[in-house]
């Protein structure tokens, strides 16, 4: 099957969160309520986002904890640096 650009993180994204709610069918109980009480039967429109907090907040967190694309660049010390107990040591490789 040939995955187009845009569409593999997309879909990746939408399995994390499915499985997600596969593994606690607490929180799918709590997402499917709220959408079923703040929208009322209706068909969702992107001004219902202000309305759905629960359901922007898991999305928001299934993004955070299985970010299909990290952004940012790695990090490492300068300097070898000491934060209490832990010593970071500094390398050039």
């Amino acid at each position: 099957m040939e995955i187009k650009a845009g569409v593999e993180t997309s879909m990746t994204t939408l399995l994390w969160m499915i499985l997600l709610m596969i593994r606690n069918p607490n929180m799918q109980r709590k997402l499917r309520d709220e959408i079923h009480e703040k929208l009322n039967g209706n068909v969702p429109v992107i001004s219902d986002k202000v309305n759905l907090d629960y359901v922007m907040a898991y999305i928001s967190e299934t993004l955070r904890y299985k970010n299909v694309a990290p952004i940012g660049v790695f990090h490492r010390a300068i300097s070898s640096t000491k934060i209490g107990m832990i010593l970071k040591c500094a390398s050039l490789n």
